[in-house]
């Protein structure tokens, strides 16, 4: 009876061993996937990184050229109103004396 209980006692081990086995195993593999994703999405990160990085550069880039071309339109826009005031001013100053010049004019004002 001794050799019948050591066989069922190893028996019971064997067959709670292969349950631990395969639960190990099963536990190895998922942590396995899990880590595998991790490595994946570590670069799809480090990819976005460099894809933001380059897109940061290129927005530089783009904001400085757009200051620029502004600078210039502005710039040019300056240049062209600058003589504006001379030729408001004159155009005033040639329209007051046309209106000086005229008879009723010379009437309201008292006739010099």
């Amino acid at each position: 009876m001794d050799e019948t209980a050591e066989k069922l006692i190893t028996k019971i081990v064997d067959t709670r061993l292969a349950a631990i086995s395969k639960k190990v195993d099963t536990l190895q593999e998922t942590l396995d996937r899990a880590i595998s994703q991790l490595d994946s999405d570590r670069k799809d990160i480090s990819d976005l990184k460099v894809a933001m990085g380059k897109n940061l550069a290129v927005s530089e880039g783009t904001r400085e050229d757009i200051y620029l071309q502004t600078k210039k339109m502005v710039d040019k826009v300056q240049e062209n109103l600058q003589p504006l005031p001379d030729i408001v001013a004159n155009q005033v100053k040639d329209s007051i004396s046309e209106v000086k010049n005229k008879k009723w004019y010379q009437i309201f004002k008292g006739g010099e």
